[in-house]
């Protein structure tokens, strides 16, 4: 016989009396436990509930109480824990989660719990059911049911994957046979902790259970609809509502020294590293890192939330190196001010972050040869010296590469074995063990690029703007020479004379290399040699200088007029585009390196072409569609689509709108060639790359468009397309239009236009479940957030709204009425002196006033302190009446 303490403890709420039935009405939730025999609530169990690892989905409890039975753990410290959860009701009759804690210290207790709590009444949720700090229970536990009686229907059920879901049936099992059942699955025999819910609506991470015995049929299906689309979710680490709050704190105040230990304690767990991607995900996820990269959300928190994520997740670098410099100059010193603040916090250079940032500059270098269109962006955070990447690469990476290559050269030169891979410091890296072989070929003899080799291409173009944007010299242990040696064996003139290399060959991590010397300069040094053999012969055979004034003549005027075709082919190969007259491989020459960084506006003179003949009408009164338009500018600008018989090398999507960020280089290269073949400047000057919607390329291009569409032009555009030399653009006829200003939409309208949008990124829906994650969702009383954004939106509980009905037509409806009866009130509260527009149109459009100010008036009912940003708009409107 033993004999154990069993404690409790239950859910905080103002009470305001019973209803009928047993149903408590609340004033609100408390954010304190109430009725605890416990001085302190165990750290475990703390941590347990912080987790949701107890939690039914808001408002899915039945009148029937739902019973949760969890072991839990933390620092040799373990408890034995089942929760009951019933159904309330608050004064305005809205529904609400409640749960009453029993407990008792030690693994292996959950029968006892069980066994105490069907013999004494099954006890709920019962705020006059007064409990004191030390008014445990002593309990014999020779009474609990020794019993291994399993129904034959459920023999071998165990034997599945967890969660175990077990059919309702009636009567429905009892709770020791569902324990009975989880202590045989696999998890359990391998001494993991033991975790069962029955008799439940809904859970919030059903993934997280041994078995679990739904209430009903639909409740099945519910449960079954959320294992689903959460396919994987890391292991239960009890530490996680530590850590979470560590990423938390740390991305809303900029301060990662107090927010330190915990993220390392993380980096050194080892069960965190058995699942590591999934656990990091699901972290940073839980605070809106998917939303931030899908729906380009830039607020503060959200930009350090991504730099951490970064950070500890590697893999995660490009998209965020992607995402961030699309606003480099508004948010990126957001951004290099917190690792600025990560620098500061670490003290320790062997620190596990300083690994975890190592890993992501190797994966962002070599993701470059997939997605090339990252190097100016990859250059930018690797050149910026007080970033925590930045720093990293100048101090280590990029040292360390070029020791590995030295290595290289010394070994592989002289016919020894290879180097081990831990004499390394950067190529023993996973990611560059991939390509070793590929690199090593460069000491072959004879070396020569093929396919495989030219993809390095783009790594030397990076470090090109890596290398010839630092002040340090590199003479003979240049990347940028080496990558551009694998790729192609000659490098560029241009790039050999930057990294300063003499003559036309020299060595490069001792490998020979040689100039590309340009096709142009070959042609002036060899008609300079025949000039100069001519005129010598001249004067032997005319004997004197007399003689040769007809020869010199001569001379002179096949100079003079060769000169002006020279410099005009010189001019074009200036431009390095390959296909063109002069090209070469070259693409870093001036015009073309002008022609990118003007590329957004000749991005957006396009679209607006397309957005004017969108517009426009052929004589049959049609107007064209966006494909018509694309693929006509496609047939126009691509100059191979007329040698391929109708059949444009956009077979590959050479010129595609869609993907015109992706392939820039290439819609430049067709700009140059139209505006070289087809727009005819008087000299190649005029030939940038560029479409600005104020030059000649621009009206010359529409023009061409409305002649090859046959599409109608005002007078005006016709005469301007007549002088550019295509006099076939048709002249629409003009009729007069009458105007009338379009009646404000009815209430109605507004209603259908807002549940059509309710889905839409940043818009309702979207904006809700952020604002609650911004209001400490995941805490343990978070369920007074959800409960609150309710009672603001709808007090009188007119429309029914819950965080849990959001999808069906219907509740879409009901929360834009209910949204749309705030806004007005928030008319009728707004402060005489203050100027703020407030849109009373149904929608929540994240970070907008509707949005900040539900926000504000949320963390008033819950007494929280907003951000000094935040907090300036809430005085723009008086508080809500409590009455």
């Amino acid at each position: 016989m033993t004999t154990i303490h069993i404690h409790e403890f239950s859910t905080g709420i103002l009470v305001d009396g019973t209803g009928g039935a047993g149903e408590w009405k609340s004033q609100g939730f408390s954010g304190e436990y109430m009725n605890s025999t416990l001085a302190k609530i165990p750290t475990p169990v703390q941590l347990a509930i912080k987790n949701r690892e107890f939690a039914v989905s808001e408002g899915a409890s039945s009148q029937n109480p739902a019973i949760i039975g969890r072991e839990v753990e933390y620092n040799q410290e373990a408890w034995s824990v089942i929760a009951v959860v019933t159904r309330g009701i608050d004064e305005r009759g809205r529904g609400a989660s409640l749960y009453r804690y029993f407990l008792c210290q030690g693994r292996g207790k959950l029968p006892d719990l069980v066994s105490w709590y069907m013999k004494n009444g099954m006890p709920t949720f019962n705020p006059s059911d007064h409990k004191q700090v030390d008014w445990f229970t002593e309990y014999d536990d020779t009474g609990t049911q020794i019993n291994d009686y399993i129904p034959p229907e459920l023999d071998g059920i165990w034997e599945g994957k967890t969660p175990i879901i077990i059919t309702q049936k009636q009567p429905p099992y009892t709770a020791l046979i569902i324990h009975k059942i989880a202590s045989k699955t696999d998890p359990a025999k391998y001494n993991e902790l033991i975790s069962w819910a029955c008799n439940v609506e809904a859970l919030e991470k059903p993934n997280r259970f041994l078995v679990i015995h739904p209430a009903s049929k639909k409740a099945e299906e519910t449960i079954r609809a959320t294992i689903n689309s959460i396919p994987q979710l890391p292991p239960a680490i009890p530490e996680e509502p530590l850590i979470r709050t560590a990423i938390k704190n740390s991305c809303r105040t900029g301060n990662f020294q107090e927010n330190l230990a915990p993220i390392e304690d993380a980096l050194n767990n080892p069960k965190i590293q058995q699942d590591y991607t999934t656990f990091w995900n699901s972290i940073f996820e839980g605070q809106g890192s998917k939303d931030a990269y899908e729906q380009q959300i830039y607020d503060d928190f959200k930009v350090r939330l991504l730099t951490l994520q970064a950070i500890i997740c590697p893999e995660k670098l490009p998209d965020f190196v992607a995402w961030i410099m699309k606003k480099q100059e508004d948010d990126y010193p957001i951004s290099q001010s917190f690792q600025g603040e990560i620098v500061k916090a670490i003290t320790q250079p062997n620190s596990l972050i300083f690994n975890q940032v190592k890993q992501g500059i190797n994966i962002l270098i070599l993701h470059i040869i997939k997605q090339p269109d990252l190097i100016d962006a990859t250059a930018k955070l690797l050149l910026d010296e007080v970033g925590l990447w930045g720093g990293t690469y100048k101090i280590y990476t990029s040292v360390g590469l070029r020791q590995d290559l030295k290595k290289k050269a010394g070994y592989l030169s002289t016919e020894t074995e290879g180097l081990k891979e831990k004499e390394f410091y950067v190529l023993n890296d996973a990611r560059w063990q991939e390509i070793k072989d590929e690199l090593s070929r460069v000491w072959n003899h004879p070396f020569d690029p093929d396919q495989t080799t030219q993809k390095y291409i783009h790594l030397a173009r990076l470090f090109d703007k890596l290398e010839v944007s630092s002040d340090e010299q590199y003479k003979g242990s240049s990347l940028t020479v080496f990558f551009y040696h694998l790729a192609q064996e000659k490098i560029p003139s241009d790039v050999y004379k930057r990294h300063k290399l003499k003559g036309d060959e020299d060595k490069n991590f001792d490998i020979k290399v040689q100039r590309d010397i340009p096709w142009q300069e070959l042609v002036f040094i060899q008609t300079k040699k025949i000039a100069m053999l001519l005129l010598s012969y001249l004067l032997k055979v005319k004997g004197g200088a007399a003689g040769c004034i007809i020869p010199i003549i001569y001379f002179l005027l096949i100079f003079t007029l060769g000169g002006f075709f020279l410099q005009r082919l010189l001019n074009l190969a200036n431009l390095s585009v390959p296909g063109l007259p002069g090209g070469s491989n070259n693409s870093e020459s001036p015009i073309i390196k002008e022609a990118i960084k003007s590329f957004p506006k000749t991005k957006g003179s396009l679209l607006q072409i397309q957005q004017y003949l969108k517009q426009t009408t052929r004589a049959d009164a049609f107007k064209p569609n966006k494909n018509e338009i694309d693929e006509a500018i496609s047939k126009i600008l691509d100059p191979t689509y007329s040698s391929n018989a109708g059949n444009s090398s956009t077979s590959n999507n050479y010129l595609n709108l869609k993907t015109i960020d992706k392939d820039k280089d290439k819609w430049i290269q067709a700009i140059i060639y139209y505006q070289l073949y087809k727009v005819t400047p008087s000299n190649s000057d005029d030939i940038d790359g560029i479409i600005d919607k104020d030059g000649i390329t621009y009206q010359a291009l529409k023009c061409n468009l409305l002649k090859n569409m046959q599409l109608q032009a005002t007078q005006a555009t016709a005469d301007n397309c007549k002088k550019l030399g295509f006099s076939k653009v048709k002249v629409a006829k003009t009729t007069a239009k009458e105007t009338t200003p379009s009646p404000s939409p009815t209430r109605d309208q507004k209603i259908e236009k807002a549940v059509s949008e309710f889905d839409k990124p940043q818009k309702t829906k979207s904006s809700l479940e952020t604002l609650v994650k911004e209001l400490d969702l995941d805490e343990a009383f978070s369920v007074s957030s959800s409960y609150n954004v309710i009672n603001v939106l709808d007090p009188n509980n007119e429309f029914r709204i819950s965080l849990s009905r959001m999808t069906e037509p219907a509740d879409k409806e009901a929360w834009v009425k209910a949204i749309l009866q705030y806004q007005e009130s928030l008319k009728s509260r707004l402060k005489k002196e203050q100027s703020i527009k407030i849109d009373v149109d149904g929608v929540i459009n994240y970070g907008k006033n509707t949005y900040n100010l539900l926000k504000c008036d949320v963390a008033a009912q819950l007494g929280k302190t907003l951000s000094k940003e935040t907090s300036e708009i809430c005085d723009k409107v008086k508080p809500i009446d409590p009455s």
